[in-house]
């Protein structure tokens, strides 16, 4: 699976939450309560399978005891996990190619 850009932000932002609840030594359903929203949202941000809102990073932020520009990750974070992610990361040039092959492919299916 290729990780875009956006997604690659998503996840650094929610490993930053989750090292920062660890650090307060909260757990998922504590923090969720403080910040009134549920579980599996907390638990989809902290994956990056969801982009949390600005007023969640706030509330986030708030209970958490730092600045919501603390739970961004740097750009020396983003590029260790560019380089954990190796050639899973989405280039435009491949998403150009992905695109490509696809429409060839549906191409293909109607002349069959």
């Amino acid at each position: 699976m290729d990780i875009s850009p956006t997604m690659m932000l998503h996840r650094g932002i929610g490993r930053k939450i989750r090292e920062r609840r660890k650090e307060r030594n909260l757990r998922q359903a504590e923090l969720a309560v403080a910040i009134h929203c549920s579980r599996a949202t907390l638990v989809n941000v902290e994956s990056g399978r969801q982009q949390p809102t600005l007023d969640l990073l706030y509330k986030l932020s708030s209970q958490l005891h730092c600045s919501y520009i603390d739970l961004l990750p740097t750009e020396e974070e983003i590029e260790k996990m560019k380089t954990e992610a190796g050639s899973a990361i989405m280039t435009p040039e491949k998403e150009k190619s992905i695109i490509s092959d696809l429409k060839a492919k549906a191409k293909e299916r109607e002349v069959n």
